[in-house]
């Protein structure tokens, strides 16, 4: 999800946001979600196949010394999904990217 995050960004001319203003979209939100399905990037918003769950946590990704990230979101037991709007890092919620 991570890329297609990405890919929408690159739709946007390379300006991350709904109007180029430097953010990642607002999975959390109601409408976060448009631009993927209208895009063509998802057709629904997908369910974490683990816990069956779509809600997303928002949350900090645990980052190096250079800002680059580390590992995942630990997420909560209501969501799906875990997601970083500052950095644009999605994943599965209780699920370490880095370590699997």
């Amino acid at each position: 999800m991570s890329s297609e995050i990405d890919r929408v960004v690159v739709g946007r001319g390379g300006r991350a946001g709904p109007i180029g203003d430097g953010t990642y979209p607002d999975l959390a939100g109601a409408t976060g979600w448009t631009d993927f399905i209208t895009g063509g990037y998802v057709k629904s918003i997908p369910k974490n196949p683990f816990n069956q769950l779509s809600a997303v946590f928002v949350g900090t990704a645990d980052v190096d010394g250079s800002g680059n990230p580390t590992g995942g979101i630990a997420g909560d037991a209501a969501s799906g999904w875990s997601y970083d709007r500052a950095l644009g890092v999605f994943g599965a919620s209780y699920f370490d990217e880095v370590t699997g």
